[in-house]
């Protein structure tokens, strides 16, 4: 390794790289060596990262920088998909080529839990619930095991005759335990997890048939799909229709993986301008329209993840840079031209800490400089919408978000006598939201929604207005 840091303390100003750590291998080897590409860190629930540099050991790093841990492979593979992490077992989940096999390692110490050989290359990041683990394979099958002991549950055959047999985008689990997932064949499936049997299948209209699918599904608060294929989709959960449809105009279209902010959609693309590069789409959630495009120069694609911040900024790499811009505005609010080269999705914590992985083209025997990870200081921590990263979390999961949350609480206010106070609330949750505000503690009659208006004020109404919202499952005040 070769390592530069600078502490985790409060001089780091928003675009500063606070620490940097390279990943060198024997200079003689003729092989790629990256951390990237297709790999995203994962953390554990204390803050370590574990990545997987593309020809090397897997490794655990410390949120300062420090290397905790080194799993040495048996052979020398290759990863190609991430990692994903269950705080249920703290273990880290992932696999590798050459020998083809798929590991559970123990997230303390980097011991192996479990194993097992694959047929193939697993070049997707698993998704993971409190009792399976799902991930597709390069001869387009996806599996299911038991996430504590590796016994395999299922397979399903996701092949079609003319179409490439592979899987690069990477399943997710929603609302009734769905598995949805997307392969080169240009088809959405979606799987029930307890028997790997089809619910409904949803096939894209590609002109060229060869035309690989690199965007992850990503979940909005209703649990329908957002991905990217020949065109941005919005999909219904339930039988695979089509809510809406976004066409980039390109030819040979080509989506990375969605974000879902507060009622917005970023997507990057390969829709190309000679003098601008790729671009970078805000839609609107409710229909599908654009909002804005951003230009990322020349190089990369951005077919990695986006994150957003809690300031409505998003954050991903394209060309050889990370960028932060103006989810609202499309403006840029500076970016960081640092060799950021590679599809390695951004993980953004709640503490304002962005870690990146970049990659190299060629070999070290010809001098290109070595793909590292980064801790960048970002604007804010990790906003609380239904999909604000790549995998849904800083954990990798995959799986939705069903927890009861208030994402925007009630603003306290000083208003004028006679004038009118307003407040509102938004959460996510479980199915349909039920609100019930309150005065002092006690229910006020007819206030059952997100709002709540108050006109011609007086003295005696001053005081504390809280707000009960209740989904299926739970009951939060705010």
């Amino acid at each position: 390794f070769t390592y530069e840091a600078a502490s985790l303390h409060a001089q780091n100003q928003p675009g500063d790289i606070v620490w940097k750590k390279s990943f060198v291998e024997d200079p003689s080897s003729p092989k790629r060596n990256f951390i990237g590409y297709h790999s995203t860190a994962s953390l554990d629930n204390n803050g370590n990262l574990l990545v997987l540099p593309h020809s090397g050991n897997p490794t655990c790093i410390t949120r300062d920088g420090n290397v905790k841990w080194v799993h040495t492979l048996e052979a020398k593979s290759w990863q190609y998909g991430s990692p994903a992490y269950s705080s249920d077992f703290d273990a880290f989940y992932f696999g590798v080529e050459s020998p083809n096999k798929f590991i559970a390692l123990n997230a303390s110490d980097g011991t192996k839990l479990w194993e097992v050989e694959t047929k193939r290359v697993v070049r997707t990041t698993p998704a993971i619930s409190d009792k399976y683990i799902v991930y597709g394979d390069y001869n387009t099958k996806y599996f299911c095991h038991d996430i504590k002991t590796g016994e395999k549950k299922w397979a399903f055959d996701a092949k079609v005759e003319g179409r490439r047999p592979d899987i690069y985008s990477s399943p997710v689990i929603g609302l009734d335990n769905t598995v949805y997932g997307a392969p080169h064949n240009h088809n959405l499936y979606a799987l029930d997890i307890e028997t790997g049997k089809l619910k409904w299948k949803f096939e894209a209209n590609y002109k060229n048939k060869e035309e690989s699918v690199e965007s992850s599904p990503a979940l909005n608060k209703e649990g329908n799909i957002v991905i990217g294929l020949d065109k941005v989709y919005l999909i219904n959960r339930i039988d695979g229709s089509i809510i809406w449809s976004f066409d980039s105009g390109n030819s040979r279209p080509k989506f990375g993986t969605p974000a879902i902010g507060e009622k917005k959609i970023y997507i990057g693309s390969t829709m190309f301008d000679p003098e601008k590069g790729y671009k970078v789409f805000c839609l609107d959630m409710l229909n599908g329209k654009k909002i804005w495009e951003f230009y990322t120069g020349l190089g990369q694609w951005p077919g990695c993840g986006i994150a957003i911040g809690q300031e409505n900024e998003i954050y991903f790499q394209a060309a050889t840079s990370l960028f932060c811009v103006d989810g609202n505005s499309g403006k840029l609010i500076w970016n960081i031209d640092e060799n950021f080269s590679g599809r390695s999705s951004p993980i953004l914590t709640e503490d304002g800490y962005i870690y990146i992985g970049t990659e190299t083209y060629g070999s070290n025997k010809i001098g290109i400089k070595d793909g590292f990870i980064a801790c960048v200081k970002a604007n804010s921590g990790l906003a609380e919408t239904a999909w604000p990263l790549f995998r849904q979390n800083i954990h990798g999961t995959g799986e939705m978000d069903t927890s009861l949350k208030v994402v925007d609480h009630p603003e306290s206010q000083v208003v004028v006598e006679g004038s009118a106070l307003q407040l509102q609330v938004e959460a996510l949750g479980l199915g349909e939201l039920k609100y019930q505000w309150k005065f002092n503690g006690e229910n006020l009659n007819g206030e059952t929604f997100d709002k709540l208006s108050l006109f011609g004020v007086t003295a005696d109404m001053a005081g504390e207005y809280t707000i009960s919202i209740s989904d299926d499952n739970s009951t939060v005040e705010s």
